[in-house]
């Protein structure tokens, strides 16, 4: 029960719900072979491996371990100063993950379309720590708490953005040849279950399906 609460605290109560509605308790659905996103395998094994990611490694491993090195870094360590001019890739990370995970709360979780008031909502959640946002905005301020203060790591962040910007540079006229233009995107609706996966597979599968874009802010 303690758990519970703390999860609920962590991810709040409308996440909550993956946990209840990805559980399948008969022998028929164990056996079922699905084909997913996540693999095609027995839900059995399947299972095993959801429940192993969501319930322990994030939950009781990670979700605690970036709530203490976060809380410890805060004593030892002053804010980053992502307006220094030698830390303008930093700030180019800082930025678009910040705009990634505004967009993600928006059209994911709260499986919005893009409002004003859609954006301010979620940028008021993100900057307060708040719900699903909160475990990737810990990752993100210990990564620029040691970025900024090991040059080693600053030079891979550098690296990294521009070797993301390539890739998907050439990702992306690739996508335009084939004439996949949008990206089919699954948002949740306050319940995750591996049969809808294999849907969201098959949409993304087809060559022929396409979505409207993402509504900008």
């Amino acid at each position: 029960m303690q758990y519970q609460i703390h999860q609920r605290r962590i991810v709040g109560d409308k996440l909550m719900g993956i946990f209840d509605s990805w559980k399948r308790n008969s022998k028929e659905d164990q056996e079922h072979l699905v084909d997913n996103v996540y693999g095609t395998e027995k839900l059995s094994v399947q299972n095993k491996r959801y429940n192993f990611i969501h319930f322990v490694l994030k939950y009781k491993i990670l979700v605690p371990l970036a709530l203490l090195m976060h809380k410890w870094l805060k004593k030892r360590i002053e804010e980053v100063d992502l307006n220094k001019k030698h830390l303008d890739y930093l700030k180019v990370f800082n930025d678009s993950y910040e705009e990634a995970l505004v967009k993600w709360n928006t059209h994911y979780v709260n499986c919005g379309v893009g409002t004003k008031e859609e954006f301010k909502f979620s940028r008021k959640t993100m900057k307060n720590h708040q719900g699903p946002t909160r475990l990737p905005q810990l990752i993100k301020e210990i990564y620029l708490a040691i970025n900024a203060n090991d040059d080693a790591y600053l030079e891979f962040n550098t690296i990294f953005l521009w070797e993301v910007y390539k890739k998907m540079h050439g990702l992306l006229k690739t996508l335009e040849q084939d004439g996949k233009v949008f990206y089919v995107m699954r948002n949740w609706t306050g319940q995750s279950d591996p049969l809808y996966e294999e849907i969201y597979l098959q949409l993304r599968m087809n060559k022929s399906f396409a979505l409207r874009g993402v509504h900008k802010e």
